[in-house]
C-alpha cells in the first residue's frame, strides 16, 4: 500500500511516496517543489506525480502537514494565496483517507515517532521527568505546536497552535525602538513577521536605519537568497550589521521560547525547527543565547536552566510526522 505525505510551505513543499508495511514505512519517491511556482496545491500535486513513478492511482491514503490553521477540513495557506479543501484533495487522490493537518502538528509527530536527529544547545540541562515538549520553528512564519504529556493515559498528545501571530513583547530600549520602526513601516508586530525569514529582512533594515554610516543597498535587501547570504556573512562577521541582525534575531528567539516554556511548562524540552534554526546553529551556541532565555526572576531562571534545548538537524521531519500520522492511526 502507498501512501502520499508532505510538508506544505509558504516558500517550498516537501513530498514523499511511502510504502506502508506492516510495521514501518518506506520512502519510495520524494522531492522538494517552490510552493509559489504553483496556483494551487493541486497543480503542485500533479507535477510531482508527472515525474514520479508511483502512479496517483496507487495512492490509497494522504496526510498533508499545512502552514495554517486547519479547520472543518479547510485551510488558507499562510504567506500564499492557496485555499485547501479535504473533499477537493479527496477527489484528487479517489480515495477518502485523506488527512489535513497543522505544519507544525506533522513536526511533532515526527519528533514523537522517528528517530530525531538534533544537537543540544542547553549544557545545564538535568530534567529527566516526562512533561510538556515545544516544538518550534523559524523558517518562512514562527510555529509551535505542544506535545502535551497525560499523565493517567501515559502517553503524549498533539495541541497546534497559531502562536507567531501573537504580538511581541519587548523588554529592553532597543527593542522599544524596533517595535517603533516596525510601527512607521506598518507592519504587523506579530513573531511571524519578525522570527521569521522576512523578520531577518525586518531587523536588517532596522539597523540599518539605525546606523546611517553604513551603505545598505536595496539591491541586497530584495536578493533572492537575502537570508542565506546574511546568515554566511554574520556568521563570517564579514559585515557589522549582518552579524548585529542575527543576533539580534538569536537573542529574541532566547526570550520568545523561554516565554513559551513557562507559559506551557515543556520541562521536557524544546525542540527548534525550520531552515533558520540550523542555519544559525553557532550563534545559538554562544552565552548570549542561554542569557537572553534565562533572563527571568530568579526562581523561573532556575526552572528554565533545567530545561533541554534542542535544534532539528533533519528537514525531512515535517514530511516523516504526517507519514506516521496515517501509519500510527493518530487520525482516528
Amino acid at each position: 500500500m502507498y501512501i502520499l505525505a508532505g510538508d506544505i510551505g509558504g516558500t517550498k513543499s516537501h513530498l514523499g511516496i511511502f510504502q506502508r508495511q506492516t510495521s514501518k514505512l518506506q520512502l519510495i519517491h520524494e522531492k522538494k517543489l517552490a510552493s509559489q511556482n504553483f496556483s494551487s496545491l493541486i497543480s503542485l500535486l500533479t507535477a510531482f506525480f508527472d515525474n514520479s513513478q508511483i502512479p496517483l492511482t496507487d495512492i490509497k491514503a494522504a496526510c498533508l502537514g499545512v502552514a495554517g490553521p486547519v479547520y472543518q477540513g479547510q485551510c488558507h495557506i499562510t504567506n500564499l494565496s492557496w485555499t485547501i479543501q479535504q473533499n477537493e484533495l479527496q477527489n484528487f487522490f479517489n480515495c477518502k483517507e485523506v488527512y489535513l493537518i497543522n505544519d507544525l502538528e506533522a513536526v511533532a509527530y515526527g519528533v514523537l515517532y522517528t528517530n530525531v536527529e538534533y544537537i543540544d544547545i542547553n549544557p545545564y540541562a538535568s530534567t529527566t521527568e516526562k512533561g510538556n515538549i515545544a516544538i518550534i520553528t523559524l523558517g518562512t512564519g514562527f510555529g509551535l505546536a505542544i506535545l502535551a504529556w497525560e499523565k493517567q493515559g501515559e502517553c503524549f498528545f498533539v495541541l497546534p497552535t497559531e502562536s507567531g501571530h501573537t504580538n511581541f513583547a519587548p523588554r529592553n530600549q532597543q527593542h522599544l525602538a524596533f517595535l517603533d520602526f516596525l510601527l512607521k513601516q506598518q507592519q504587523k508586530t506579530v513573531y511571524d513577521n519578525i522570527l521569521s525569514g522576512s523578520g531577518l529582512k525586518m531587523i536588517y533594515s532596522f539597523f540599518c536605519k539605525q546606523n546611517p554610516k553604513y551603505v545598505c543597498t536595496s539591491d541586497f535587501l530584495q536578493k533572492e537568497d537575502f537570508t542565506k547570504v546574511l546568515i554566511e556573512k554574520g556568521l563570517k562577521k564579514q559585515e557589522t550589521l549582518c552579524e548585529a541582525t542575527i543576533n539580534f534575531f538569536a537573542a529574541l528567539c532566547a526570550s520568545k521560547i523561554a516565554d513559551i516554556a513557562l507559559e506551557h511548562l515543556t520541562l521536557n524540552g524544546i525542540y527548534l525547527g525550520g531552515g533558520i534554526a540550523p542555519a544559525i546553529l553557532p550563534k545559538l551556541q554562544e552565552t548570549f543565547f542561554l542569557e537572553s532565555f534565562l533572563d527571568k526572576p530568579e526562581k523561573f531562571a532556575a526552572l528554565l536552566k533545567q530545561i533541554p534545548i534542542k535544534v532539528l538537524t533533519n528537514p525531512e521531519i515535517g514530511m516523516l510526522g504526517a507519514a506516521h500520522y496515517i501509519h500510527t492511526g493518530e487520525y482516528s
